[in-house]
């Protein structure tokens, strides 16, 4: 009983805090029942998975049919109300009755065995559930409104044995169905009839849990309904008939499974299937198992249980396809509904037909069995199968009114014969069909029933409920509603009101609502949602059931035209410019609005890129008779260019209180003028006359304008447009390349000296890059003159086109047709003569010249020397052929490669091989190049020289012979296939021609090797598995095969099983295949890892694999888990592929670490004694215990992954011999005992030997352990061979201090030598430094530098500055909470108006920061949070910011006064570091210091990468900071690139730049900096890393190939361990060359050497200038060599100085840095510290801190500085110089970090009273600044001065500022989410918080914090208000 009431509390309380809603579309109630099984005895076994089976409802209770219990689920407010356990049990084959019977059960109590019972059948009536389950195979009655207790109102029940049980399988996974009749006759139910189909077994020795039904035993497979008797008073639990009145049997349980039963008053329907899944229905008269005459006894039936039973195939046709394999089935309101399922054509469809309809059709076979007509509609059937004609039928004298219905009788008996067999199947219709490849396998189904449509709620393997309907005669799906990632199950039901749908998972109960209408937000999305049950509610302006809209409200419900929904059909004006006022015209159509209240708004919306441009809202007046309302898009709506567009759509809606109460048919379009000219920059007039909008052409501005020309100056016609009509001398120019040529350009309209601007500019449009020249207009004429240089119109092609325009400032003349002029380039075609001639068919004036052999034009070669017909050219040479043979059938293509073969296809008059003609291919034809011919069938094999005859020249012939070759094809193996699988074809001459391959079904492979005797092919797909014929091609040869291939199916695994394994892997799996026909190869794939090769066993269909080590583990390295779910198993999946195709599913495979050994110091030696301490399981080999030594080896995990003692191997190692096994006999978790032979370990002893432990690919080692230690004394072995070595050692060493003394005059001369040349080198770095001290360093500084300014995103500005991210942060998206709860998000409102109370928040961060736990980044945090909180309302966040700032003041006052500001340890400091964020970004950033702060980090950007950088050690030559100056000489030279970019987007990156590069740069380097010179002027976040581009060196012939660079590759320079990266200079890249950065392609010869590893198992450190060893001997270090190496030692000395002079010589570079830099460090300074004009908020900042300081008498001025230093400059510009970052998007590489660090460090001192006096010994980043630091000293003081010297700003001033700034940057951070994060803080101290409240008086204040607790789920909020 105690076990019981635990089992209970466990569910209970299990249950009451798992239930969760789930919202995906629909709403569903999850009861999620996994861990209801938690406590003990609730399985037989840990490997049982809790599971659900069976699902009903009866009178608003749902009952639930699960493993080992019975759940009762109220409906209403879905909760478990009550449970009743059902096991496990122990149980027998002799146990058939309910297990709650004590006594007499089992016979005798044998063979016990606990089962588990799965509780299959649930059916409910007469107060009572009947719950049938697994165990003992028999029924419980309990009571229905309890569930928990057993029932026993009217009837006591008696535990006697019956003779049959109820069920006859144990199996969970085998599915029984159920139905029953309460007959309202009897009241006490005497005749209720249960019917149970379900495999039987009759046998009490057949008890079986096996997994599948076809492997039960013989004489348990036949199927039966069976029938039981209600229970009565008198009766035995179930009253059992003799065996022919209660079986109906319907074959064998191999062939025939029960799909759904149902009973109606008179009769039971069933609806079974077969094993060739053909369904029938069958049908049978209850009164023929049981009746009753009135005196209360009972009346004999027939003899036969057949006596009404008729059974019909059943089907449903579809478009000429008929399905028969059903798999669900329905019976409600006389209608029968049907799921059916075609797995071959991926459908599934639901059929339906009324039950009077099927009752006909039984009827009719019924009376064609009686009838005379000898072509009979059906058969006889007894209950062992057999079917007989229905000839001779006997009626029987007996019989049994059964009234099907008024005017049938089912009466009919027939004598010892059995039931009718319908020939003719019954057909039924569809109603919806579903395509399984979208949705997976459909599981079950239930309908319901609108005013219009049945509707169908259909569960699916993937966890979705489809709600489904037919409309039209067409399936629609109005709802996918997700309920679960598991497969739902079979039995859905809907509750009374058709409200709920409930259903089951394995492991949750659910409730679906039938409708989410709500989710719908307007009439026509609601109309168009072809959902049923929605409709639109006038009245309610939502989308609602017709129940919840209410009968007096209008509704328009689902089905009706959307004609009835509100709608603006039209309005006035439809065009407005940007800058208009407009009073809109409105009309309306459909169901007039409803009269309310209030007004109706026009609201007028733009929205683009998930951003809303415009919200504006005007008052619909004059309503309904001539509706209006006002609109003015204003400045706020941007109009982009970018959007390829003049104009934009402005949506109209009509608004109630915030809803939607009306839309508009059509939007409103905006439109503006000004960006004609920049989508049309040809014709910038004629485009702004011509435009549909009412745009103005202003002749004297040259723009367009949306407004009449101020100065009347305008055009009225398009022909009045300024034009360039083409060229003056003739309609077209073609130039040869490199000549100049002046153009001349006939115009209109011209008035060349408007407005006093006498220059037009001529633009050229070469190649997709522009140049410009000089113009000279004659006004007389009209015509312009440019003259163009050779070099302008250069381009590197062929011929090109140039495009020629005319442009005043930023006007271009309208060219509706730009003159364009052909440029040709002769030389470029000079690679013969044929292909010369070939372009002068283009270009006339090309010719070839003989004497340079190149194509040049007319005026570079002589006439005499030139080559103008095909003739002249040089006789056609042939180079090769390929392929070199083919077979005699023909059919091959040649490729005959060569020069000066023609210009023409038609120039190539012949081709032959031998005699043979070959068929030349003209579009395969290449000029001059290549030819392509076929070859035509020969009669024997032989070889020949190709002949190609042109019609300019003698016939030529290759030098190779081609060969036609006879093929033969003998064999193919293997015969037994499936698709994709390897098969080989034997035979001779198969490796001619282009290729082979094989043909199966009209399918083609080409196969994948060829040689001489063999080809290696895939066999072709086939959609069935059967015999084929194949056929095998080689070019023009055809064989059909003798062999036929047999076709398999692709084998299935029967078994799906968890997998353990070590980590490491390596353990064998075998994987049960049904089939392995046609399977030749077999690997095994971990989560898409490395396949492992496997074992086919053909015998028995194993797959044996190999385990490989767990994905993202390697090798043996530990793993260090960090949460307790995640320290023993981590599961992946785990997949066969079959002959490297076929991928099939295998299951899981679930991984542990592998076992870790602890050490061990010695082994015992070999004794009786020691043999005896192990543990033997019996069947160890040894031969005795005194042979042998056990092994004990500790340590962890040895039981880990179920492990046996099989699977481990040990081993004892000595390195001279050979190892001694050690057999394992025992295992456990920390222990591993394993035996070894003493014989074979009798040569260890005394000697430190490995222990050796392996398991799969697991191995590690115990080292060091002593075996057998003797105790004898060793030292006299040991003393003579020490003296004997120490003398040799005495003696080597003095001949050594012999040699060392003559190396050291070596030493001398050669130190003295290098000393030298040491200072000369010294001397010319110092000479160096002087010179370009004086003249200057890069005095072209600013041409460089991108004017534009890549500012951030505002939002992203934002959450860079509070919460130092840029992307990803919740309060940047604006739906991060549309998923929550109604309950949270009323919370967060209530809390956003709480921290808008001013006594609340002071107090609230008071008390906060009183708070222990309350660290500096909870702090930090807070004040981030709040301000995103009330970013839309700056006014009160200053406020409260200025409030708790006195506070703080006022507490450091007392102190000490300096430190005020100067760290961020409070909130109220955070928030003054936000507050000047956010008030100076548009003031100062925007306004003044934005472009000289970018300025100054992009030139230390280009002044850093222009000269040698070391990426490895982070040290440039070009460096402000010594801690990154490059203090070495490095030898270099500017190296100019043409590069351009090929990213596959867009032919705009492919334009070719000079890029300045280092020829000591990496590779990435120099692909930076091509990135940066292509995208000069892109945010840096958009253009392309290094990383996903490839540097390309295009050779100077040939432009489309080219060799990659990488920085490191099998040519990098190596020294021992240290690899260098390889740089420009490796490549020997020259000037001028030409690179192209392009997406990793497919791989060239040259990419593929340069990808080759360096070394595979080497670990090598890689540098880039600066050599490690270098560096570590830098400034002239000498090594720790030993006396003998001193002449090494001396060029070591010399060498390090020569590499690595001393730093500071090199310090003077910092100062050339400094010098260049300077300009743009001091307009960095002026626009701080100089601002025009002040920003107010600064202003107002001050003011507030003078006024404090009088406050609290601080007269001090330095403090009052030091004040407004450390708020201001020190906290907010010392941030901005550091971290460009946060307000650009640009890179902040790490030197060019440390150079701003040196820059923000002056700034830092230049804020300081103090004057700290610098020596020479002072760090040189502080010298560096010294003189300026002064100047910038006066600055600071002049800036503070001038702030002083303004105007007082009143607080309403700068209240309307920050309401300007609420306005503008109110909307782009999501204050919700920041209330979200900040309500931590709340719950987290919400004690603290309430008492303060209470405390001060403040009691609303604390119930509100309750109620906000309580809504966001703190269960203690809940404890409190109670």
């Amino acid at each position: 009983m105690r076990k019981v009431l635990q089992f209970y509390c466990v569910v209970w309380c299990f249950l009451a805090a798992n239930t969760r809603r789930v919202r995906d579309r629909a709403v569903a109630d999850i009861l999620n029942l996994q861990q209801v099984y938690s406590g003990p005895n609730t399985f037989c076994d840990a490997a049982t998975k809790p599971s659900l089976q069976t699902l009903i409802i009866n009178n608003g209770t749902v009952y639930v049919g699960a493993t080992n219990a019975i759940l009762q689920i109220s409906a209403n407010d879905f909760r478990l109300t009550n449970t009743y356990k059902t096991g496990p049990q122990n149980d027998s084959v002799d146990c058939t009755g309910p297990h709650h019977c004590q006594a007499g059960l089992c016979k005798a109590n044998k063979n016990l065995l606990c089962v588990n019972n799965y509780n299959k059948i649930l059916v409910a009536g007469r107060g009572m559930l009947i719950a049938c389950g697994t165990a003992h195979r028999t029924c419980d009655l309990l009571q229905l409104d309890d569930v928990s207790q057993v029932y026993s109102n009217e009837y006591e029940l008696k535990c006697a044995v019956p003779q049959h049980s109820i069920l006859s399988v144990r199996n969970p996974n085998i599915q029984l169905t159920s139905a029953v009749y309460l007959n309202p006759a009897q009241p006490n139910g005497k005749d209720d009839l249960l019917y149970v189909g379900a495999a039987d077994d009759k046998m009490t020795d057949c008890i079986s849990d096996l997994v599948d039904i076809n492997y039960l035993d013989p004489k348990c497979t036949e199927m039966s309904i069976k029938t039981y008797q209600a229970p009565r008073a008198t009766a035995a639990y179930f009253k059992e008939e003799d065996d022919s009145k209660n079986y109906v049997q319907f074959g064998k349980a191999d062939s025939t499974s029960f799909i759904y039963m149902w009973s109606t008053s008179s009769h039971v329907f069933t609806l079974r299937k077969s094993n060739n899944m053909v369904t029938r229905l069958s049908r049978a008269c209850h009164k023929q198992f049981f009746t009753a005459d009135s005196s209360g006894g009972e009346t004999e039936t027939a003899d036969d249980g057949y006596a009404t039973y008729i059974e019909s195939e059943i089907n449903c046709q579809v478009n000429y396809v008929t399905f028969t394999n059903a798999t669900a089935a329905e019976y409600t309101n006389g209608n029968l509904f049907i799921l059916f399922t075609n797995s071959s054509l991926n459908k599934h469809v639901i059929c339906s037909s009324p039950l009077l309809n099927v009752n006909e059709k039984l009827d009719a076979a019924r009376q064609s069995c009686l009838s005379d007509d000898p072509n009979k509609a059906a058969k006889l059937v007894n209950k062992y199968g057999l079917v007989i004609d229905c000839q001779n039928v006997q009626i029987s004298k007996k019989g049994i009114n059964c009234p099907i219905s008024q005017n049938v009788l089912d009466h009919i008996f027939f004598e010892h014969i059995g039931g009718i067999r319908s020939s003719n199947p019954i057909a039924i219709n569809e109603v919806v069909s579903f395509n399984t490849s979208h949705y997976g396998d459909l599981t079950g189904f239930v309908s319901a029933q609108t005013k219009t449509n049945t509707v169908f709620f259909v569960g699916t393997g993937k966890g979705l409920i489809l709600k489904t309907h037919n409309q039209n005669a067409q399936t629609v799906v109005s709802e996918e509603i997700t309920v679960s990632a598991k497969a739902i199950l079979k039995d859905l039901r809907i509750d009374k009101q058709e409200q709920h749908v409930f259903g089951l998972t394995s492991a949750e109960v659910f409730r679906v609502k039938v409708e989410n209408c709500e989710s719908l937000t307007t009439c026509g999305a609601c109309l168009s949602s072809n959902d049923p049950y929605c409709g639109w509610c006038i009245q309610q302006s939502a989308c609602t059931s017709n129940q919840t809209c209410g009968q007096e409200n209008v509704w328009v419900g689902f089905g009706q035209d959307q004609g009835k929904c509100p709608l603006v059909a039209t309005f006035h004006p439809m065009h407005l410019s940007i800058n208009s006022v407009a009073e809109m015209q409105l009309s309306f159509t459909g169901t007039a609005l409803p009269v309310q209240s209030g007004s109706f708004t026009c609201r007028f919306t733009r929205t683009a890129g998930g951003r809303k441009y415009l919200d504006v809202s005007s008052i619909l007046t004059n309503y309904p008779s001539t509706p209006s309302c006002s609109f003015s898009p204003g400045p706020s709506l941007p109009l982009a260019a970018n959007e390829n567009s003049d104009h934009v759509n402005v949506t109209l809606t009509i608004d109630y209180n915030g809803k939607v109460m009306a839309e508009s048919a059509h939007s409103i379009i905006v439109y503006d003028c000004s960006l004609i000219n920049q989508l049309n920059n040809q014709t910038m007039c004629s485009s702004c006359e011509s435009s549909k909008w009412n745009c103005t052409w202003c002749i004297r501005s040259e723009t367009c304008s949306n407004d009449t020309c101020t100065d009347g100056s305008k055009v009225n016609l398009i022909s009045e447009c300024p034009t360039v009509v083409g060229f003056a001398d003739s309609p077209t120019h073609i130039i040869p390349y490199g000549v100049e040529k002046t153009f001349i350009l006939n115009t209109s309209n011209l008035n060349p000296t408007l407005n006093g601007v006498k220059e037009f500019k001529c633009i050229y449009e070469v190649c997709g890059r522009t140049t410009k020249s000089q113009s000279t207009v004659n006004i007389n004429s009209m015509t312009v003159e440019c003259a163009a240089s050779a070099q302008l119109l250069s381009c590197d092609r062929e011929h090109y086109d140039v495009r020629i325009f005319l442009q005043r400032d930023n006007y271009v003349i309208d060219s509706p047709k730009p003159p364009t002029a052909t440029v040709y380039n002769c030389e470029k075609n000079s690679r013969d003569c044929a292909t010369c001639l070939q372009f002068r068919r283009k270009f006339s004036q090309c010719r070839w010249c003989n004497s340079t052999s190149k194509c040049l034009t007319a005026n570079q070669c002589p006439a005499a020397d030139a080559v103008t017909g095909i003739g002249q050219c040089a006789a056609p040479i042939i180079a090769s052929i390929l392929p070199l043979n083919g077979p005699v059938q023909g059919g091959t293509d040649v490729t005959i490669q060569g020069v000066n073969m023609g210009a023409v296809a038609s120039d190539i008059v012949n081709v032959t091989i031998g005699n043979l003609p070959c068929i030349s291919d003209p579009q395969r034809y290449q000029p001059s190049t290549t030819i392509v011919c076929k070859t035509t069938s020969a009669k024997t094999s032989f070889s020949s020289r190709v002949m190609v005859q042109t019609n300019y020249s003698r016939a030529v012939y290759s030098t190779n012979r081609f060969f036609y070759r006879i093929v033969t094809v003998k064999d193919i193996a293997p015969t037994e296939v499936i698709s994709k699988a390897e098969v080989t074809v034997s035979g001779s001459g198969l490796n001619v021609g282009n290729s082979a391959r094989i043909v199966v079904n009209g399918n083609s492979n080409t196969c994948s090797y060829r040689n001489e005797t063999t080809l290696v092919c895939k066999s072709p797909e086939t959609t069935l598995p059967g015999n084929y014929t194949a056929k095998v091609e080689v070019d023009g040869f055809t064989v059909t095969l003798k062999v036929p291939l047999e076709y398999f199916s692709i084998p299935r695994i029967t078994q799906k099983a968890d997998i353990n394994s070590f980590s490491s892997g390596g353990r064998l799996v075998d994987i049960q295949l049904n089939d392995v026909r046609g399977v030749q190869t077999a690997s095994l794939l971990v989560d898409g890892g490395k396949p492992q090769a496997c074992r086919i066993n053909r015998t028995s269909s194993v797959v044996s694999c190999p385990m490989p080590q767990e994905p993202r583990v390697s090798g043996n390295r530990k793993r260090r888990n960090v949460s307790p779910s995640s320290t023993t198993k981590r599961s992946y999946n785990v997949s066969i592929v079959l002959n490297g195709q076929q991928t099939i599913a295998a299951g899981l495979v679930k991984f542990q670490d592998n076992p870790q050994l602890k050490s061990i110091s010695q082994l015992p030696c070999a004794s009786a004694t020691s043999a005896g301490v192990g543990v033997d399981d019996g069947n160890d080999t040894q031969s005795s215990a005194a042979d042998t030594v056990v092994v004990q080896i500790q340590g962890t995990g040895f039981a880990n992954a179920n492990s046996k003692k099989t699977d481990y191997q040990v081993a004892l190692i000595l390195s001279s011999t050979s190892p001694i096994p050690c057999v394992v006999s025992f295992i456990e978790p920390s222990s591993l005992f394993c035996r070894a032979q003493a014989k074979r370990l009798k040569q260890y002893e005394n000697n430190k030997i490995a222990i050796q432990v392996s398991s799969g690919n697991w191995t590690d080692e115990v080292p060091n352990v002593v075996y057998c230690k003797r105790t004898e004394q060793i030292f006299m072995y040991i003393i003579i061979p020490v003296a004997a070595v120490m003398l040799a050692v005495i003696l080597i060493l003095l001949v050594r201090y012999r040699v060392q003394k003559k190396k050291q005059k070596r030493e001398r001369k050669l130190i003295m030598s290098k000393l030298d040349d040491l200072e000369n080198k010294t001397r010319e770095t110092a000479r160096n430094a002087y010179y370009e001290l004086q003249v200057g360093y890069m005095t072209n500084l600013t041409d460089n530098l991108s004017d534009r300014i890549t500012y951030l995103p505002t939002t992203s500005y934002f959450t860079q500055t509070l919460f130092n991210k840029t992307t990803g942060h919740p309060v940047q998206d604006r739906t991060a909470l549309q998923h929550e709860p109604v309950n949270t998000m009323e919370a967060l409102n209530d809390w956003l108006l709480l921290l808008k109370k001013r006594d609340f928040l002071i107090t609230f961060i008071r008390i906060l920061e009183e708070q222990r736990r309350f660290t500096v980044q909870d702090k930090g945090s807070v004040a981030s949070y709040l301000t995103a909180c009330l970013l839309s309302d700056l006014p009160y966040y200053t406020k409260i910011m200025f409030e708790l700032l006195s506070h703080l003041i006022e507490k450091h006052v007392a102190k000490n006064p300096k430190l005020l500001l100067r760290r961020s340890e409070s909130v109220v400091e955070k928030m003054v570091s936000h507050w000047l964020s956010i008030t100076l970004y548009d003031d100062c950033i925007k306004e003044s210091a934005g472009k000289p702060i970018f300025l100054l980090t992009k030139s230390i950007h280009y002044l850093v990468s222009s000269a040698p950088c070391d990426v490895i050690a982070n040290k440039a030559m070009n460096s402000l900071n010594e801690m990154t100056l490059l203090g070495s000489e490095i030898s270099h030279e500017t190296v100019i690139l043409r590069a351009c970019i090929d990213d596959g987007t867009s032919d705009r990156d492919k334009s070719t730049v000079e890029v300045k590069v280092v020829n000591v740069d990496t590779i990435t380097q120099a692909k930076t900096k091509i990135i940066e010179a292509v995208y000069k002027d892109r945010p840096y976040s958009e253009c392309p890393k290094p990383d996903d581009l490839q540097l390309e060196l295009l050779s100077s012939t040939d432009r489309r190939e080219g060799i990659v660079l990488s920085d490191i590759d099998a040519t990098s320079e190596k020294d021992g361990y240290y690899t260098k990266l390889n740089t420009l200079k490796h490549y020997n890249v020259p000037n001028n060359a030409t690179a192209i950065l392009r997406p990793p392609g497919e791989e060239t010869p040259a990419s593929q050497d340069s990808k080759a590893p360096l070394l595979t198992n080497e670990r090598r450190t890689l540098y880039h200038l600066i050599h490690p060893r270098d560096d570590e001997s830098a400034n002239g270090g000498i090594g720790m060599d030993d006396d003998n190496n001193s002449g090494k030692k001396a060029n070591t000395v010399i060498d390090n100085l020569m590499k690595r002079p001393f730093q500071e010589m090199y310090l003077t570079r910092m100062v050339r840095a400094k010098t260049t830099l300077q300009e743009y460090v001091d307009g960095v300074f002026s626009a701080i510290l100089c601002p025009k004009p002040l920003p107010k908020s600064v202003r107002y900042f001050f003011q507030y801190l003078d006024a404090e300081a009088a406050k609290h008498k601080v007269s001090d001025p330095e403090v009052i500085h030091i004040w407004k230093t450390n708020s201001l400059l020190l906290r907010y510009w010392v941030n901005v110089l550091k971290n460009p970052e946060f307000i650009y998007d640009t890179n902040k590489t790490a030197i060019v970090d440390t150079c701003l660090n040196v820059i923000t460090q002056a700034f830092m001192d230049a804020c300081t009273t103090s004057n700290r006096k610098l020596g020479h010994d002072s760090p040189s980043n502080k010298l560096l600044y010294a003189k300026d630091a002064e100047h910038y000293k006066v600055m600071v003081k002049e800036f503070f001065v001038n702030v002083s010297n303004t105007a007082i700003l009143s607080e309403k001033e700068m209240n309307d500022v920050l309401r300007k700034r609420s306005t503008e940057y109110g909307g782009e951070l999501n204050e919700m989410a920041a209330a979200q994060m900040l309500s931590s803080y709340l719950i987290k101290y919400r004690e603290q918080v309430t008492d303060s409240l209470r405390e001060n008086e403040k009691e609303h204040f604390a119930k509100s914090v309750e109620v906000i607790c309580q809504k966001l789920g703190d269960s203690s909020c809940c404890t409190t208000m109670v």
